[in-house]
């Protein structure tokens, strides 16, 4: 450890969801480990990063439907209150860990950097997928997306930002008026 701050840490979660392929909902739960290294030694912007982080997964992704964007359900499935989490094709696995990792990333980028993820679902079998930063990934994943913005969007433009959430980066100087001073006697 360097000045009372973690050089990297791991944390493992899991989310529930449900997602639809070819009209068929398919209930799934995601085991997600995320490697993490500070790029800060200021452990309250760190812990922001990770209340950000640990807010979009738990208010976010989970109990949510994962679906293609082009699905004829996504209209009809937009009234409901569950949150929609829109994919640019079927969410297979590593669809899902591209994009997370890209999503991560964006929302994190100026606490720490996510060194790897790794995703496996109960069912894709378990099988794990991992993506570090070295890692080029076959899909496109450029442009004006969900994924590349540091918000709690997930393709349903949910124009939430982080200062609704009180989960804005703090100012970095922030005086504090104490009452006191001269006094009378």
């Amino acid at each position: 450890m360097l000045n009372n701050r973690p050089d990297h840490f791991i944390w493992n979660t899991e989310i529930v969801c449900t997602f639809i392929s070819d009209n068929i909902l398919i209930p799934n739960i995601y085991s997600i480990s995320v490697g993490m290294e500070p790029n800060t030694a200021n452990t309250d912007e760190i812990d922001l990063g990770f209340k950000k982080l640990k807010h979009f997964i738990q208010d976010y992704l989970q109990n949510s439907i994962f679906l293609n964007t082009e699905s004829d359900l996504v209209k009809p499935l937009s009234k409901l209150d569950t949150n929609l989490v829109l994919f640019p094709d079927e969410p297979f696995d590593y669809l899902v860990a591209a994009i997370l990792y890209r999503k991560f990333s964006v929302i994190t980028d100026k606490y720490f950097t996510i060194g790897f993820i790794t995703i496996d679902s109960s069912v894709g079998d378990h099988v794990q997928y991992t993506l570090t930063v070295d890692c080029e990934v076959e899909i496109d994943l450029g442009g004006d997306k969900w994924w590349n913005k540091d918000n709690v969007n997930t393709g349903t433009d949910d124009h939430t930002s982080w200062e609704d959430l009180n989960l804005k980066d703090a100012p970095r100087f922030s005086p504090k008026v104490v009452k006191g001073g001269k006094s009378d006697k």
